[in-house]
């Protein structure tokens, strides 16, 4: 098992409100080419070749907000529904 922490800082003048998701997206990014950079180093010491992990994508887009006359469909559609 490997386990890998990473302490990371965001510059002051980085919106605060999209911190989280720079921290959860690169700084997961990070960590994880550590590991597979890790992985590969130690399983190709042996008489096989290396373990090379896949490349992964950690973004999760935010989802958008529905416009207003979407919304306005979905609960005139649930009030005809429910009569």
């Amino acid at each position: 098992m490997l386990e890998i922490v990473g302490y990371f800082i965001v510059n002051s003048e980085f919106p605060s409100e999209k911190t989280e998701q720079l921290v959860r997206t690169n700084g997961t990014s990070i960590l994880y080419s550590i590991s597979r950079e890790i992985v590969r180093n130690v399983t190709c010491m042996g008489p096989y070749s290396g373990l090379l992990l896949p490349s992964v994508s950690f973004f999760e887009p935010k989802p958008e907000a529905a416009p207003a006359s979407q919304i306005e469909a979905i609960q005139a559609q649930a009030i005809q529904t429910e009569k």
